[in-house]
This record gives C-alpha cells, structure tokens and sequence, in this order.
C-alpha cells in the first residue's frame, strides 16, 4: 500500500467526494456502484471490497489491478480513475454506459443492436487492446465477452483486471485454474505453463459468440 501511495500519489482520492448513484454489480468481495465526483461532476464506476482489512493474496491482487490500471492507455482497455489505500478499500474507474458485449449479443434489454459492422469493429478493438496489453507483458486471464464493455460509440472497452498479471519467465509461478470456465484454455487447468495465448484462446471464444 505504502509503494501504491508514493508511486500514484496522483490517483490517490477520498471516497467521500463521490456520490453514489446506483449498484451495479455485488460479489462475495464486493460491489460495484455507479457514482458522481462532486468535485468535477463526472460519472465513475467504483468497485469497493468488503475487506476492513487487506492483507496477504487480497492486498497483493488489490495492489496489483491499481498499478496495472494506472498503465493502459489504449483507447480499448478501462482507465484508472482513482484508489484509495484506507478503508473502504475502492479502485476506481471511468463509467462505460452501455453494458457489457455478452448482453449485447443476447439481446438484453438497454443493450445496442449490434450490426455487422459494429461486431467487426468490436472485433477488431478487442484484438488492438489485448495486442497492447500483452505488449506491456500482461496476462488478462479473464477476457470474456462479460468483461468487455461497449461505449457511446459501440467500441469495446477491455475490463476487469483483477486476476491480471505480469508475466515472468518463471511459468511455475503461475497460477493455474484461474478465469471463468467457458472461455479457459486447457493449459489453464493443468502445471505445465501458460503464457499470454491463453488470452488468444479466451479472444477464439468471443469471436464465435460474436458469429
């Protein structure tokens, strides 16, 4: 926490200068609300751990989501906005209003109709995201189309780097059955190693829900 505060002392915020607008998603971790920052006005999605305190795995992987984060500056990948190193322990992140590419595609209610060409540029966005992602030699290891948002515009915005990690030469450090089943490569269940193509095999799966 310590390292977080002096390296991005500039993503440092107090919780209490947003206003909450509405829940969006809750987990066994935490939530996830949609909020004001009454100082500028501007609309934020805000992830907060139930946690009082962080400690151990849950202080290296909260840690790490805010320092990947605070790297992407690709047009297709989701931008830090802010943290906070006290508790409520909060990351958090521009707002993307137009729900995520999975209930696009089924059709869920608020969501876009997506045309041909709308589903060849968020084909086309995913691929140059995860193409800088995995030049800044980070693993996404939960890409899905649930963690793919859809902007304005219809672009696709890459979220939810949670499970994210750098990539080191030792494959043994690597955590194994890690992401969401339906879209897990094989290597990801078993300790023989994986790189960065599991995200390769993660983005297959989107391109035939996309078909």
């Amino acid at each position: 926490i310590e390292s977080l505060r002096e390296g991005l002392s500039k993503y440092l915020r107090d919780i209490n200068n947003y206003k909450a607008v509405n829940m969006i998603g809750r987990g066994g971790y935490g939530k996830v609300e949609v909020a004001i920052d009454q100082k500028t006005g501007k609309k934020v999605a805000i992830k907060e751990l139930f946690l009082s305190e962080l400690e151990g795995q849950q202080l290296k992987m909260y840690c790490r989501e805010v320092h990947i984060l605070s790297k992407l500056r690709s047009p297709f990948l989701l931008h830090l906005d802010g943290f906070t190193t006290t508790h409520p322990y909060c990351i958090i992140t521009e707002y993307i209003e137009r729900g995520s590419l999975f209930d696009a595609l089924r059709h869920k209610s608020g969501s876009p109709a997506l045309t041909p060409s709308n589903k060849t540029i968020i084909a086309m966005g995913i691929a140059y995201g995860m193409k800088e992602l995995h030049r800044m030699d980070i693993i996404h290891r939960d890409l899905k189309s649930l963690n793919v948002l859809l902007d304005e515009n219809i672009y696709p915005m890459i979220c939810d780097f949670g499970i994210s990690r750098f990539r080191k030469q030792d494959r043994s450090a690597l955590t194994i059955q890690v992401g969401t089943p339906h879209w897990m490569a094989p290597e990801l269940y078993d300790d023989k190693g994986y790189n960065n193509k599991v995200d390769v095999f993660a983005y297959g799966v989107i391109l035939w829900e996309i078909l």
